[in-house]
């Protein structure tokens, strides 16, 4: 579709006069071109204002004004360029302060002296080299904070996944010791790095059986599970997101001390939350009464719920994202499934009612 009729037959969606469609037009220009074309989904031809057109014309009128207000005046729309920024801040802003900390630490002296002392700083290359970082998914983007920091972080300590075989641990420890020149080197610190957590739980979690899960649990049972040491039994864990709720980072609080108190020593000896940028619980959708909840409650379709959603005590009902988190958030490379599912999910051919059509349509992980 051309832009300009895309435009213009907006304006005519939206019953808009001359005076506010010219100043909708110019912020939906701005935006498209420097934010939301670019999210994964688009292809030529279809792009954000074409896909906006579209959506709001699957709405009834009377929907329409809080839909478009929905995306105005409260999406977050987090690009590549943002989520760079934050995988290049990682190593400088997280991960050398506490390097640098626990050298004072070890060394009884003060942070400052770390960057001037020539045994400090031989000890927190030392300690570099024996921190690995795993990567919870594709979201944490090993191959560019590899890229960003060259000739500081060896391709040997990164991990693309918390999931490990036995071959794999063996050749990590195996390189340790040769680039450390100890042949009785372990690692003593990990870090588990991830894009975006909002309720928290995929991390560290109680399932409805009364068990723990998480990628935080499942990476300590695979470093169990090895026949060999890979870890010094002093170890401790990191956890970073780029980005992270508020919300999150209290649940993963919580979470983590009852898991210490029930699993005691066969827990981790340390875990520490860190992150790159932190989305308050200010942003969250008012679900009271009004506009917005009309629209949310007028197109939701119950066939897009799956039995993940009730992991970790969360409800089927979908409507305001997954554990009710109430996000407008949009990330480009995908939209999280704890973000509205107006934004993101459309009605599966199995619905009864097919009222849902996405906007920033969702690649499911779960189907």
């Amino acid at each position: 579709m051309n832009r300009i009729v895309a435009l213009r037959l907006l304006g005519e969606i939206m019953k808009w006069d001359d005076e506010r469609a010219n100043a909708e037009y110019r912020w939906l220009h701005l935006m498209a071109r420097l934010k939301y074309d670019a999210y994964n989904d688009f292809m030529a031809g279809a792009r954000f204002l074409e896909k906006l057109v579209a959506w709001l014309l699957g709405l009834k009128p009377a929907h329409r004004s809080a839909a478009y207000d929905l995306v105005r005046r409260h999406l977050i729309y987090i690009g590549s360029a943002e989520l760079e920024r934050l995988i290049d801040a990682f190593y400088p802003d997280t991960m050398r302060p506490w390097l640098a900390e626990e050298v004072a630490r070890r060394r009884d002296i003060d942070v400052w002296r770390v960057g001037i002392d020539a045994g400090s700083k031989a000890a927190l290359e030392d300690l570099r080299r024996r921190t690995l970082l795993v990567g919870l998914s594709e979201g944490a983007h090993c191959d560019r904070l590899r890229r960003a920091n060259p000739g500081i972080l060896s391709n040997e300590q990164i991990i693309v996944s918390h999931q490990v075989g036995e071959e794999k641990w063996m050749d990590l420890v195996k390189k340790l010791r040769g680039d450390t020149k100890d042949d009785k080197a372990l690692f003593v610190r990990a870090v588990l790095i991830d894009d975006f957590t909002a309720s928290g739980t995929s991390l560290i979690r109680r399932d409805n059986d009364g068990s723990w899960g998480g990628k935080l649990y499942k990476f300590l049972s695979a470093v169990k599970a090895e026949a060999g040491p890979v870890f010094e039994p002093a170890w401790t864990a990191g956890v970073h997101h780029y980005v992270a709720t508020t919300r999150a980072l209290e649940n993963a609080l919580v979470l983590e001390a009852q898991a210490r108190r029930e699993l005691g020593a066969t827990w981790y000896n340390r875990v520490d939350f860190t992150y790159g940028y932190e989305i308050p619980v200010s942003v969250m959708l008012p679900n009271e009464a009004g506009p917005l909840k009309d629209l949310i409650d007028a197109y939701y379709d119950p066939a897009i719920e799956t039995e993940h959603n009730l992991v970790a005590g969360g409800s089927s009902d979908m409507r305001w994202g997954y554990k009710e988190c109430r996000l407008p958030l949009v990330l480009e490379h995908n939209t999280p499934n704890n973000s509205v599912p107006i934004l993101w999910a459309d009605s599966p051919p199995r619905s009864a009612n097919p009222v849902m059509r996405a906007l920033f349509r969702r690649h499911q992980r779960h189907v």
